[in-house]
C-alpha cells in the first residue's frame, strides 16, 4: 500500500515537471514579413514624394544617375546621397507583424494616411517596376513609431521608426547636396593655391607640411594652420546652390577664378575648387566639379585664404636660459673678469695689471697708453696672486 502511494506521487511529479517544461521552453519566434518583399535599396532608381497635406509644396522626384542622385524638378541639382540612403533604408526596415491598428477606411484620416493628408511615397526600379507605394502618416503615441498604409490596402500599420516622417517630409531644397568636397583630411597629399598667376604649394611630409612660395622659396609651414586648411577643405559645405550658367561665371569672378585651390589625393586624383567674389551677404561664389555654383560662408573661405608669411613657421628663438654657465675653467662667464671698452681695451687698469702679471706679459703702454713698458714681477706661488708693485723707471 505504501509503495503504491509512492508510485502515484512519483507519476504526479513527473506530470507536473512535464507541464512546467512545456510552458517554459523557448518558443520559436516568427520573423515579421517585409512590407514590400520586392524592394531592395540597390534596385531603387526613382523616388517620387508627394506631401498631399501641404498644397503649396510641389512633389519631389529623385532620380538615380550612376552612383549619385539628382532632383529632377530642381534643374537636376545633386541630391544628398546620405539623405537618400537613409530614406531607402527606412523603407527596407518596414515590417508587417501584429501591428495593424485599423482596417476601417474611415479611420485613415485619423491617422493621416488618407490621400488628402498623407505623404505618398512611390519607389520604382530602372524599368519603372513598382517596388513600394505607401502613405506616411503621423507619429505614433510613443513618438518612436509612425503610422503607415500601403497604397493598395486599407490596413493602417503602426511601424517602428520615429524618423520615417522626417525622412520624407522634405521640400526639394532640403534634398540638396551642399557638400562641396567628399574626402578626408588624411587623403590629402598636397594643396596648390593659385591667385593672380602666382602659385603657393603646401605639401604633406608625414605629420608636417612643407611650404613653397611662387619664387620657389621653401619653408616649413605652421602645422596648425595647414591642418586647419585640410580639415576645412574636407568638410567644406555650402549654404545654398545656384544654377551654373556660363554667362554668369565672369560676373561671379569664376572665369578666370579669383583664387583656385587644387587638392591632390592619395589615390592619384585631384579636385579643383574655384573661389570667386563675395556678395553683399558675406557669401562667396564657389565652383567645384559639379555643374552648380555654391554659396559659401565667408568664415570658411577666410580659413583657406592664407599668405606665405601667414603659413610660414618662424625660425626658432634662442633660449636665453641656454647661455654658457660659469665654470672654474671659465671664470669670465661670471662677468667678474676683465672688461673692455668698445675697442676691446681693458677698462680697469688694476685688473689689466693683475692679468698681465699672472701671465708674465708686459704691462704699461697697452693699459694706460703712456710711459715705458716694465716687466712685472713674478707672483709667489700662492693661492691668489698679489698685484706687484711697479718698478721705478731708470
Amino acid at each position: 500500500m505504501k509503495f503504491k502511494k509512492t508510485l502515484i506521487l512519483f507519476v504526479v511529479l513527473v506530470f507536473l515537471l512535464l507541464i512546467a517544461y512545456l510552458l517554459e521552453r523557448p518558443r520559436g519566434t516568427i520573423q515579421p514579413l517585409s512590407l514590400f518583399p520586392d524592394f531592395t535599396i540597390d534596385a531603387a532608381s526613382l523616388i517620387h514624394i508627394h506631401n498631399r497635406g501641404n498644397k503649396d509644396e510641389a512633389p519631389v522626384t529623385l532620380v538615380k544617375s550612376g552612383q549619385d542622385w539628382k532632383i529632377e524638378n530642381e534643374q537636376g541639382f545633386p541630391a544628398d546621397s546620405e539623405l537618400v540612403k537613409k530614406a531607402l533604408e527606412s523603407i527596407s526596415e518596414l515590417k508587417k507583424a501584429n501591428n495593424v491598428v485599423s482596417k476601417n477606411p474611415e479611420n485613415q484620416k485619423l491617422y493621416e494616411v488618407d490621400p488628402n493628408q498623407g505623404i505618398e511615397v512611390k519607389v520604382s526600379d530602372a524599368k519603372k517596376k513598382n517596388l513600394a507605394n505607401f502613405f506616411v502618416g503621423k507619429t505614433g503615441p510613443d513618438f518612436m513609431s509612425t503610422y503607415i498604409r500601403k497604397a493598395d490596402s486599407n490596413e493602417v500599420l503602426l511601424c517602428e521608426g520615429y524618423h520615417l516622417r522626417s525622412a520624407f517630409s522634405r521640400t526639394a531644397k532640403n534634398w540638396y547636396d551642399l557638400n562641396i568636397c567628399k574626402f578626408t583630411p588624411e587623403e590629402i597629399t598636397k594643396i596648390e593655391i593659385a591667385e593672380a598667376g602666382r602659385k603657393l604649394t603646401l605639401k604633406k611630409d608625414k605629420e608636417n607640411w612643407q611650404l613653397t612660395d611662387p619664387n620657389q622659396q621653401q619653408a616649413q609651414a605652421k602645422k596648425n594652420l595647414a591642418d586647419d586648411m585640410a580639415n576645412t577643405l574636407s568638410r567644406l559645405r555650402a549654404i545654398d546652390l545656384l544654377r551654373a550658367e556660363p554667362d554668369k561665371f565672369a560676373e561671379y569672378q569664376l572665369n578666370p577664378p579669383a583664387r583656385q585651390l587644387t587638392v591632390f589625393l592619395t589615390d592619384g586624383t585631384d579636385k579643383k575648387i574655384s573661389i570667386g567674389k563675395k556678395n553683399d551677404q558675406n557669401q562667396y561664389y564657389v565652383k567645384a566639379e559639379k555643374d552648380v555654383i555654391y554659396l559659401v560662408a565667408q568664415y570658411h573661405v577666410d580659413r583657406l585664404n592664407k599668405s606665405f608669411e601667414e603659413l610660414k613657421e618662424p625660425p626658432p628663438q634662442a633660449d636665453p636660459n641656454s647661455a654658457k654657465q660659469p665654470t672654474a675653467e671659465n671664470p669670465a662667464a661670471t662677468g667678474e673678469g676683465e672688461t673692455s671698452d668698445a675697442e676691446g681695451k681693458p677698462q680697469d687698469g688694476s685688473a689689466a695689471s693683475t692679468t698681465a702679471a699672472s701671465t708674465g706679459s708686459v704691462a704699461g703702454q697697452a693699459s694706460f697708453g703712456a710711459g715705458q713698458p716694465t716687466a712685472a714681477k713674478t707672483p709667489p706661488a700662492v693661492a691668489a696672486p698679489q698685484a706687484p708693485e711697479k718698478e721705478k723707471a731708470k
